[in-house]
């Protein structure tokens, strides 16, 4: 953001602090500032969409999120559209700890990948999931 517009940064800095606290109206209100003055920040426009879904301006919070998706497909960027949307989010290729511990973090449910564990051939997928190897619900 600091490269994109500079003068958008105090903005980011106090509505991510009222999102913080939970005061979602005031936090929409400085990232409404912050996509006027950088509105290519897929930062400010996803904290923008996810601020105004939790005050119930779902629809247009939902448009703020799919601009972000479209300026940067991120993890971050598709999570929070998932989880407004009220999906269950799967990352898909997850091979290390360190990627896993990422995507949790963004609140992703559920990872598959090499990460957890090799292919499985059919034959063996009943004894493989009955066995620990996987968290079944």
């Amino acid at each position: 953001l600091r490269a994109l517009s500079p003068e958008a940064v105090p903005d980011f800095e106090s509505a991510t602090a009222a999102f913080d606290a939970s005061d979602y109206r005031t936090a929409a209100a400085a990232y409404r500032r912050v996509v006027e003055k950088a509105p290519g920040s897929d930062a400010a426009l996803r904290r923008l969409g996810a601020s105004l879904v939790l005050t119930g301006q779902r629809a247009e919070g939902l448009a703020f999120l799919e601009k972000a998706v479209a300026i940067r497909r991120t993890p971050e960027n598709l999570v929070s559209l998932a989880q407004s949307l009220g999906l269950e989010t799967i990352a898909e290729g997850v091979e290390t700890a360190v990627q896993s511990d990422v995507l949790l973090g963004l609140g992703c449910d559920t990872g598959q990948g090499y990460h957890f564990s090799r292919p499985v051939p059919a034959a063996d997928l009943g004894g493989f999931l009955t066995s620990g190897h996987a968290v079944v619900e």
